[in-house]
């Protein structure tokens, strides 16, 4: 049988090897799955492509210097400096670290006043402005969002029902 299966399935593929072996008669069992493998993810991946570092980095440079007061001839040197600056391979894994360092702190509070509580980390940071950073959804307080979303009137409303499906389930 495992000739046949060879000669048939080179790469293993277990869809085709069931196949054949049902067809032969051969009761090999099926591999076990890990538990931990049949879990839901509680998680989700946010990706993120920075595709314009060396224009987006003597604008911020720019602004920054032009709004603390400084004359323009130093507003744009320090433009010219920075594009020399941001052509560079390494300052685009620098840019995007700083980035993603700003977006883990600045996000998770942002959104706990809307009522979500999650976790962020910084996965990934590539030399091109490729970020990706794991968000895992703690808890959500559903009165609190539906109050930044609709306003107070829609979730004094909605907020008795939210209670009963509480009551009802295990929502939190």
């Amino acid at each position: 049988m495992d000739a046949i299966c060879r000669c048939f399935c080179p790469r293993g593929n277990s869809a085709d090897r069931a196949l054949l072996d049902s067809r032969s008669g051969s009761s090999i069992p099926p591999a076990a799955t890990a538990r931990e493998m049949l879990v839901p993810e509680r998680c989700f991946y946010m990706n993120f492509k920075l595709l314009n570092i060396a224009e987006a980095f003597p604008k911020i440079t720019r602004a920054q210097i032009r709004t603390s007061g400084k004359h323009d001839a130093v507003v744009s040197l320090a433009g010219k400096a920075s594009h020399v600056l941001a052509s560079h391979p390494k300052f685009g894994r620098k840019f995007s670290n700083v980035l993603a360092d700003k977006l883990t702190g600045l996000m998770p509070h942002m959104l706990e006043e809307k009522g979500i509580h999650f976790k962020l980390s910084k996965v990934h940071c590539g030399e091109a402005g490729f970020i990706v950073l794991r968000a895992e959804v703690v808890d959500v307080d559903l009165v609190k969002l539906l109050k930044t979303a609709k306003g107070t009137d829609f979730a004094a409303k909605v907020s008795p029902l939210v209670g009963m499906a509480r009551w009802f389930g295990d929502i939190d």
